[in-house]
């Protein structure tokens, strides 16, 4: 279900996973879940700042695109369900 209308649409994410490997559980957060903006205006990516900074590197991929196809797989995990992005799906090539 959305929870946000006024400036943005957001729904409720449970997990955040890199290749399979949990690396944010917003079932820790105060209300058991993360809010995750679904905005299809913008080529972003968002989730919870502090739980994101430690592993931010290794989703970084290089000015050039090279070994872009390194990168991890991200997976959103919105109730029971696994949203899976592979590197091509979120590496934007100019």
């Amino acid at each position: 279900p959305i929870i946000n209308r006024d400036d943005y649409w957001a729904i409720r994410m449970t997990a955040l996973l890199l290749d399979g490997v949990m690396v944010v559980d917003c079932t820790r957060q105060p209300h058991g879940y993360c809010k995750l903006v679904v905005d299809t205006g913008t080529s972003f990516l968002t989730g919870p700042s502090a739980e994101i900074r430690p592993f931010l590197g290794r989703i970084q991929a290089r000015r050039d695109c090279t070994a872009s196809e390194l990168l991890p797989r991200l997976t959103y995990v919105i109730g029971r369900h696994h949203y899976d992005l592979e590197p091509a799906d979120y590496v934007v090539r100019r």
